[in-house]
């Protein structure tokens, strides 16, 4: 009888040792998100967007596959982990076709209407 209690102790432990790590992960991801949104502009060439967001992944220490890029030739989905209740953020960023930006929004996964609340504005 001891043991499973232990066993149940052990398991709670480390589900919320867990969340807690992947809320704090989460956070930083969604400020490198922030900075990445913020410093892009209209007719910024693509290989400049792709530098940029390397740049500011590298200096929040956040991996490629925290921020995943889908990629086509005029329109980028940049998508953030998971999070509970689809709450993670996506970036969308549109192309002419001399590879310029003329659009990005900032959504939450699960509605391409649904802007977060802290999201910069859209362009």
């Amino acid at each position: 009888m001891k043991w499973r209690l232990a066993v149940w102790v052990l398991a709670l432990a480390a589900a919320t040792l867990l969340l807690y790590t992947r809320s704090i992960r989460n956070a930083r991801v969604q400020e490198s998100v922030k900075e990445f949104a913020t410093q892009l502009h209209p007719g910024m060439p693509s290989p400049d967007v792709a530098r940029l967001l390397q740049q500011i992944g590298q200096s929040h220490q956040v991996s490629d596959s925290d921020l995943r890029v889908n990629s086509e030739q005029q329109f980028w989905k940049i998508t953030t982990p998971s999070q509970w209740g689809a709450t993670n953020w996506t970036i969308e960023l549109d192309y002419d076709a001399q590879n310029q930006l003329t659009h990005r929004r900032v959504r939450t996964a699960d509605s391409s209407t649904r802007k977060p609340d802290s999201a910069p504005v859209d362009f």
